[in-house]
């Protein structure tokens, strides 16, 4: 597909910009049938190669891998990891030089890596969101930054500092979404019926799946915010009419400053925002201004 990349490169080419290629696989059946196979990984590396070559506009590889270790075999883990050195040789050999960064997922699946193949990466983005997700037993903060969570900004430091990655390549990835629930109960972190919605931070020309629900700057400015200070987060919560409450979590410039300093203190490169655009460019802006580049 690059060729379907002309309007975009040309944009980049415009502002002087990079981007780097996001390559995911999350499906543990696929993970096994490359990765068990010399040739066919070897044939990603090499197209992941060739693709990174295709202009000095492609400032790298994004790995996005999501698969439990206990779904896959350690055949496939162990070509994994040799995949990820010898790419990542091969990326900086390249002139100009490429950059590898991975996204590290929480709980078992960033345990595809070992501190041999993280040595050779250049930036590794910590799942800072989804401590809460569409279908979670129950309502809460989506990227929570302290709290009893299974995850939160915290713990996933907490696990980059078990596998011995430095802080200054780590960045954190931070949701321009949100999500919404049905909550009988009316709690802000209580059991929901069904499975939720997506929430973007302002309002999109498109609804991006069948999921969506709108934007949360009018939910706010119909029912309010409120804050869970240990989290830094926010939330709203209204009688839906339906005898249940609507509740949703979500992220704006208040939880990122606090956010963006406590990265700061902790010695963190920065943020990944998830999915660009759904601040129309608000909170990046924000960032900029708040953590200027030295």
């Amino acid at each position: 597909w690059p060729e379907l990349w002309e309007d975009w490169h040309a944009q980049l080419m415009k502002h002087n910009q990079a981007f780097d290629l996001g390559i995911t696989l999350s499906d543990h059946q696929t993970f096994r049938a490359v990765f068990e196979s010399a040739v066919a990984s070897d044939r990603l590396q090499n197209e992941l190669i060739a693709l990174a070559s295709f202009s000095h506009q492609v400032g790298g590889v994004h790995l996005d891998v999501e698969v439990k270790v206990e779904q896959t075999s350690r055949a496939a883990i162990s070509r994994f990891r040799r995949f990820v050195q010898t790419l990542a040789t091969r990326l900086h050999r390249l002139k100009p030089r490429r950059q590898l960064s991975i996204f590290l997922p929480s709980g078992t699946y960033a345990h595809l890596y070992d501190t041999k193949a993280l040595r050779t990466i250049d930036w590794v983005v910590l799942q800072g969101y989804d401590a809460h997700f569409l279908d979670s037993p129950r309502a809460g903060p989506v990227a929570p930054l302290a709290g009893t969570d299974a995850v939160s900004w915290e713990k996933m430091l907490q696990l980059a500092d078990s596998m011995k990655l430095p802080h200054n390549r780590l960045l954190m990835g931070f949701p321009l979404y949100g999500y919404e629930w049905t909550v009988p109960s009316c709690q802000p972190r209580g059991v929901h019926q069904g499975i939720g919605g997506l929430t973007s931070l302002l309002p999109l020309k498109a609804m991006p799946n069948a999921s969506f629900r709108g934007d949360i700057q009018s939910q706010v400015a119909r029912h309010g915010a409120q804050v869970e200070t240990e989290s830094t987060s926010l939330y709203y919560l209204f009688d839906n009419g339906q005898g249940s409450c609507t509740v949703g979590w979500f992220e704006d410039s208040w939880s990122l400053k606090i956010k963006a300093d406590w990265l700061k203190q902790n010695g963190l490169a920065g943020l990944a925002f998830f999915p660009l655009g759904y601040d129309q460019g608000v909170l990046t802006r924000i960032l900029r201004d708040h953590w200027p580049r030295p």
